[in-house]
């Protein structure tokens, strides 16, 4: 049985083929450069890469190009889609709903698209591969698969207001905070240091 696997982001779509059989990955390959112009698709199979230059404006041609490059030509591996029994995309967050894999519908789209907010520049283009692979391969069950970002589970569940006034809520499913920001147990860390100082201070003039 062979299953596909789709990654697509805000101008490209990786994908790749197993047969599930063998647990053997047969070709892997991106397409570069979507709605961008000078796109271009990259196979690899058995060792061997190969690149063909093609125009595609979105995410729809670029998926038609993959299943063209999958069933014809020199790297054809298929006869037609229904060799293809599943496909699987890489969504990074489903948010507390979805911490495994589900078959797609209506409702879980509308679930990632509510928690593009803490995956901003990979939900949206997740979900416009998904959409567009929904479309052109219709025969073949359409499952999400989540990455470690959204499956590791998080310790805390605070909102922090940082001192620039950044409100950032932190729950469920792990959400990386800005880079200029100290991780919350180092900044809990502080604040008690400096609350046990404050304590010896008063204690000791309380006794002079």
């Amino acid at each position: 049985m062979l299953v596909m696997t789709l990654n697509c982001g805000s101008s490209s779509a990786k994908f790749s083929i197993m047969e599930t059989d063998t647990r053997k990955w047969l070709v892997k390959g991106i397409v570069e450069r979507v709605t961008i112009g000078g796109s271009f698709i990259k196979v690899e199979r058995d060792g061997k890469k190969v690149q063909v230059n093609h125009d595609c404006p979105d995410h729809t041609e670029a998926i038609k190009l993959i299943v063209d490059t999958l069933t014809k030509g020199e790297n054809k591996i298929m006869d037609d889609l229904s060799a293809m029994k599943a496909v699987g995309h890489r969504v990074v967050h489903g948010g507390e709903k979805f911490a495994s894999s589900a078959l797609i519908t209506e409702d879980l789209l509308k679930v990632v698209e509510e928690c593009s907010s803490l995956a901003p520049l990979h939900n949206p283009p997740n979900i416009m591969g998904i959409r567009a692979a929904m479309k052109v391969l219709r025969t073949s069950p359409t499952w999400l698969s989540l990455t470690q970002r959204s499956t590791r589970p998080c310790p805390i569940s605070p909102t922090r207001i940082p001192p620039e006034g950044l409100v950032r809520e932190v729950r469920g499913p792990q959400v990386r905070l800005p880079r200029h920001l100290p991780p919350l147990r180092e900044q809990e860390g502080r604040d008690n240091a400096e609350e046990t100082d404050r304590r010896d201070q008063d204690h000791h003039h309380a006794y002079r």
